[in-house]
């Protein structure tokens, strides 16, 4: 009787297991990065730092970024948004959604964006919105699958 009781707590705990490691799947891409964007119409380049954190589960990706900057008074400037769909892998993921505010290219709200990047110490971010706005960043994200 004990190793009946035995057997079935072992296949219980096995099924749980399972299901769990199911149930949990789940992938995140993160990372504050440095670089520049260029609003549309104009040649110059911005410092700018881009703030990004998504995540990707058994619903569509969510997550937001925003970057920012400063004016010429010194003043903090940003375009900001959501994450709504796209994928995340181990080395690289590639992001759709909305800029919802924009104080710095004046682009039309809402108005779509797409980042791409390759994770890791020395990743990369790519951020483009329907030539409104270009950016290149460098710097840590971290992804995990």
């Amino acid at each position: 009787m004990q190793g009946v009781v035995f057997t079935l707590s072992l296949l219980t705990l096995f099924l749980i297991y399972n299901l769990s490691s199911t149930i949990a799947s789940a992938a995140d891409a993160s990372g504050n990065v440095d670089g520049n964007i260029m609003c549309n119409g104009s040649t110059d380049r911005q410092n700018s730092t881009l703030a990004l954190s998504a995540f990707m589960g058994d619903v569509p990706v969510y997550g937001n970024w925003e970057i920012t900057s400063y004016d010429s008074a010194g003043n903090t400037i940003s375009v900001t948004g959501y994450l709504n769909t796209g994928n995340i892998g181990k080395d690289s993921f590639n992001l759709e959604g909305m800029v919802t505010s924009d104080s710095i290219c004046g682009m039309q709200v809402p108005s779509e964006i797409s980042l791409t990047g390759i994770c890791g110490s020395s990743g990369s971010v790519r951020i483009a919105s329907n030539s409104a706005l270009d950016g290149d960043f460098l710097g840590d994200v971290q992804c995990t699958p």
